[in-house]
């Protein structure tokens, strides 16, 4: 692990002769982030320690769970890092969790932990050894990370990292790794290998950037699994960043995909549910208002699954789950919908073999055959408006990337669709991939739809819903951020984003709900064809200082009734098709009011480069507000074992500060992303501190 050393050296400055006038937004607060928490997993009934690695983390006195069963305690901060124990409850189920850093900058970005019944560990530091693979048991949820090779050359990065495991002939095996799942940044292969190095076999990506396999070994013995960086992970604050990761080795329930994936409230419904590893005997849980369920009949990897809805279910998605020791399963949606619904009659391979539809209806398919093609017919008459629009991506079991096609009577082709998020039911997700399209039909008759792959995949995975129906106009409105920041006495614009469905082309007033004391919101517009706006939030400068939850709200009038909802805070930045991911939001976005920023500190370049043995400057550009003049203590922090400043000054009125770095003949070679500079100075009886955003450092 690269060590976390705080040079610093004190720089105090001559008076200003005068004072430096900023852009108020170079003042803005810098946003607290947070990149990843080590380790990222614990048992019910345990206390373990934490370390979150982020960005602006320093004087962070809180890490809040979303949920009352998990609680931290913080024991130590910096810029980049922050420390405690977290402790599980007794009865805390297994299954994620999802928390932030709060502290006198405001609130971070959400991030995932989860709670197992598993063994927990973490990785040994063998350098990339084999011979000093960590040793672990099964079933077990590891904690590690890797830090990228950025040069080509093995000195600056690990190679892998090694587990040893003992697995019996014929014994099945699932390795799971956890990035993109765990909402981190890291883009991992796994590789299963003989104690000699041989390899078995190996992936790189199966949800998204994570890699899976499920092997079956055949003798008794030792083997290894090795983790290893595919390409150079992006993080927050540069290009590059140290990939986080969690390794499941464990048979862990896995659900693939429901078909059909979803019914009509007040129907039952038999579903096919594809799935590996579930317990001998599994136990539904359905946890929405008027769903149950029961397996009654099973084979390996396929199960059948009674599937009731009452009247009053509640309608959308609803997430369909077992009983999980490991901590990992994610749940597979249904949709529960107010339509008509029926499954696909083959043979509908051609126009000639439609399946004639009454609309409206949604009816349930699967590409499952080499250049299969789901053709259907529907009768309109003149004038009529119909949407069509396809549900794969969105329904977390499909791999499917869909097109649609309209044709005439007589073949001719009317209307092509690839992806289109601005048809269908604004109240769900809708997939990026996902076909939808609204035609006006001009004259009555019969007509074609073919539903099809872009890629011409075919499987048990490929599983759609087309729904055709009349268009209903509506929106949804989502936001740039759940962790919003304004100072006393300034603005902040909140970004906001509306999605439109179904020919909505209204204007959209855009409202806040729950503003603290002091803080105002200005009107805003969305006007009609424009996809996003600005809400321009204000706080005087006797606002108090603090943070709480607020809700956005768009209003419109759609044929002639007041239609409102809700913002929607974003959720996991690295949400992904296919199965394995666990689609959440928060609850409500938060706002935290802050005394102003005095000052700012801005790298005048990216990366800093040192050869051992030689020295580099670097310069700091020093934003003041007007009137702080308070001379300033400069510090670097991460700056790797033999590397120190050797000397520094003010310049330019005290608006820059200009570092020397040094690197001894016995510093290793290295790039790290996060090496930051801070300062801090008291002015009129108050001590201020701020950081500049993390730079690169590389030494060769």
């Amino acid at each position: 692990m690269l060590s976390r050393v705080l040079a610093a050296l004190a720089i105090v400055s001559s008076a200003l002769e005068a004072e430096s006038k900023a852009d108020p937004s170079v003042l803005a607060p810098r946003p607290v982030a947070i990149v990843a928490i080590s380790p990222g997993a614990a048992r019910p009934a345990t206390t373990s320690k934490f370390d979150i690695v982020g960005d602006n983390l320093a004087g962070g006195t809180r890490v809040e769970f979303e949920e009352k069963d998990i609680h931290a305690v913080v024991s130590s901060s910096s810029w980049t890092h922050l420390g405690g124990t977290i402790k599980v409850d007794r009865t805390a189920r297994p299954g994620p969790r999802y928390f932030r850093v709060i502290g006198p900058r405001g609130a971070s970005n959400l991030l995932l932990y989860r709670v197992t019944r598993w063994a927990v560990a973490s990785e040994v530091d063998g350098g990339g050894d084999p011979a000093k693979a960590t040793v672990v048991s099964i079933p077990t949820l590891i904690s590690g990370h890797l830090t990228a090779d950025l040069t080509g050359r093995e000195a600056y990065g690990e190679e892998a990292d090694f587990y040893r495991f003992h697995a019996a002939a014929g014994q099945r095996i699932e390795f799971n790794v956890l990035g993109a799942r765990d909402w981190l940044r890291s883009d991992l292969s796994l590789t299963l290998m003989y104690p000699d190095g041989r390899q078995i076999t190996s992936e790189e990506g199966v949800f998204c950037w994570d890699a899976y396999l499920a092997h079956t070994f055949d003798r008794e013995g030792d083997y290894l699994a090795a983790v290893s960086i595919t390409r150079a992970t992006g993080s927050v604050y540069s290009e590059y960043d140290t990939a986080y990761y969690e390794l499941a080795i464990g048979n862990a329930p896995l659900i693939w995909n429901v078909f059909p994936a979803g019914t009509q409230a007040g129907r039952d419904a038999s579903l096919e549910l594809r799935a590996d590893f579930l317990p001998p005997h599994p136990v539904t849980e359905l946890h929405s208002r008027g769903l149950a369920g029961a397996i009654t009949s099973t084979e390996p990897g396929l199960y059948r699954l009674n599937l009731h809805a009452a009247p009053d279910s509640s309608l959308g998605l609803h997430a369909i789950s077992f009983d999980d020791n490991s901590g990992i399963l994610a749940p597979v949606p249904i949709v529960v919908g107010e339509l008509p619904e029926r499954v696909e009659r083959e043979p509908n391979d051609t126009r000639a073999q439609a399946e004639h539809l009454p609309w409206p209806v949604t009816v349930n398919g699967r590409i499952d055959r080499k250049d299969d093609a789901d053709w259907f017919a529907v009768e309109v008459k003149e004038g009529q408006d119909l949407v069509f629009f396809i549900e794969a991506e969105t329904l977390g079991g499909s791999r499917l990337d869909s097109t649609l096609s309209l044709a005439d009577s007589n073949g001719r082709l009317l209307q092509f669709a690839d992806d289109n998020a601005e048809v269908g039911d604004a109240s769900r997700p809708r997939g990026l991939h996902d076909a939808a399209m609204l035609y006006r039909f001009r004259a009555a008759g019969t007509y074609y739809v073919k539903v099809a792959s872009l890629y011409r995949d075919f499987g048990p995975d490929q599983i759609y819903r087309l729904t055709i129906r009349p268009p209903k106009p509506d929106f949804a409105i989502s936001l740039g951020t759940d962790h919003a920041q304004i100072s006393k006495g300034e603005t902040a614009d909140l970004e906001i984003s509306v999605t439109r469905t179904d020919g909505f082309e209204c204007d959209l007033e855009i409202s806040a709900s729950g503003l603290p004391p002091g803080v105002s919101a200005e009107p805003l517009t969305i006007e009609s064809g424009s996809a996003n706006g600005k809400l321009h939030i204000r706080a005087a400068s006797d606002a108090q200082v603090g943070l709480g939850p607020i809700e956005i709200i768009g209003t419109a009038r759609i044929h002639g009734a007041e239609i409102s909802h809700s913002a929607v805070p974003p959720g996991n930045p690295r949400m992904s098709a296919g199965p394995g991911f666990v689609d959440y939001h928060p609850a409500h976005a938060l706002l935290s009011v802050n005394d102003p920023v005095q000052f700012a500190l801005e790298p005048l370049a990216k990366t800093l480069y040192l050869v051992r043995g030689g020295t580099a400057d670097m310069g700091v550009r020093i934003h003041r507000r007007e009137g702080f003049d308070a001379p300033l203590q400069v510090s670097a922090e991460n700056l790797p074992a033999g590397v120190d400043i050797v000397e520094s000054e003010i310049v330019d009125e005290g608006k820059q500060a200009r570092l020397r770095f040094r690197a001894a003949e016995s510093a290793k070679p290295v790039r790290l992303s996060n090496l930051v500079v801070a300062a801090q100075g008291r002015s009129k009886g108050q001590q201020y501190s701020e950081s500049a955003p993390p730079i690169a450092l590389q030494i060769d």
